[in-house]
C-alpha cells in the first residue's frame, strides 16, 4: 500500500450521532482533547476544525494538547484529566483488558488501516521481519507502534532475544536512524518518513514493513471519550464527532490550506 494511501473512515457509531440527541439545546461545553502524539500532519484535521470554528458552531470550546503517544493519551482520558482524545485501538484494547472501568470508549474510527511500521534504511537490508535478528530497533515508550512491536515479532517468528531494543524520545528516534545509531525504528509512516524526508533522505532509500502487511491488520486511531462524558453528556460527544469529521473531510479536500493552521 502506498505511503499515506489510507482512507479516513468518516462514519461514526450510529448511537453517538443520533439526530434526536443533537436536537437538545447546545449549551457551551468545554472539552479538553488530547492527541495521540506530538503536533504533526496527522493532527491537522483537528486543528483545522478548531481554526475554522467548527467546534464553536456546535457549542464546544476545545483545548487540544499533544501527548507522548497513544498509551499516554488513553491514560489521560481514563484519569479524567481529559474528556476526549484520539488513540490507537489496539493500545486501547490492551489498556481496557487491565483497567476496564475507567477505559475510554472508541466512538469514531479515523484510520481503518494502521500506519504502524518498522522503518529502516535500505543499507540495513531489512526486507522481512526475521531480518531484524541481530539488529537494534529504537522506539518510544507510549506510542502505539512500540507497544505493538512485541506482538509483531511474535506472530512473525522473530526471536525477541535476538533483537536489541532501545527506548528513546520521539525527538531522538528518527535522528538515530538517520545517523545509523540504530538499524530500524518503530513508528507511524507519516511521522518517521517525513522526518527523514525533511533531512534529505530519498524514499527509495527507506524500507517500510507495515504491521498491517504482516499479520496485524487492525483499526488504528479512533476518537475516544471518557465513560463519564458518554454517560452524562452523549450530546456533547456527538457534537464533537460531527465537528471533527467535518474537519477531516475538508482537510482531505483542501490539504494545502489545512497545513497552514
Amino acid at each position: 500500500m502506498p505511503i499515506l494511501a489510507r482512507r479516513a473512515l468518516l462514519l461514526g457509531l450510529a448511537p453517538a450521532l443520533a439526530a434526536p440527541r443533537l436536537a437538545r439545546a447546545q449549551d457551551t461545553a468545554r472539552i479538553r482533547f488530547v492527541l495521540n502524539f506530538a503536533y504533526d500532519g496527522s493532527t491537522v484535521p483537528f486543528l483545522y476544525a478548531e481554526s475554522r470554528g467548527y467546534f464553536r458552531e456546535l457549542g464546544i470550546e476545545t483545548q487540544i494538547d499533544a501527548s507522548a503517544g497513544s498509551g499516554d493519551a488513553i491514560t489521560r482520558v481514563a484519569s479524567g484529566a481529559y474528556q476526549m482524545g484520539i488513540g490507537d485501538m489496539a493500545t486501547l484494547v490492551e489498556f481496557a483488558s487491565r483497567h476496564p472501568d475507567p477505559a475510554p470508549k472508541a466512538v469514531f474510527v479515523v484510520l481503518n488501516r494502521s500506519p504502524s511500521a518498522v522503518i529502516s534504511l535500505r543499507a540495513a537490508n531489512i526486507q522481512r521481519p526475521t531480518d531484524l535478528h541481530g539488529k537494534t530497533v529504537a522506539g518510544g515508550a507510549a506510542d502505539a507502534p512500540s507497544r505493538m512491536f512485541p506482538a509483531f515479532m511474535q506472530i512473525n517468528g522473530v526471536d525477541a532475544e535476538r533483537v536489541t531494543r532501545r527506548q528513546v524520545t520521539p525527538q531522538l528516534r528518527d535522528s538515530m536512524l538517520l545517523t545509523r545509531q540504530v538499524d530500524a525504528v518503530t513508528g507511524f509512516d507519516s511521522t518517521v518518513w517525513f522526518n527523514l524526508k525533511g533531512r534529505g533522505m530519498a524514499f527509495d532509500d527507506v524500507r517500510i514493513l507495515y504491521f498491517a502487511d504482516h499479520g496485524l491488520d487492525a483499526y488504528a486511531n479512533a476518537i475516544l471519550a471518557s465513560p463519564a462524558l458518554l454517560r452524562d453528556r452523549p450530546d456533547v460527544v456527538a457534537r464533537f464527532v460531527r465537528a471533527a469529521a467535518r474537519g477531516w473531510r475538508e482537510a482531505i479536500a483542501n490539504p494545502r490550506e489545512a497545513v497552514q493552521v
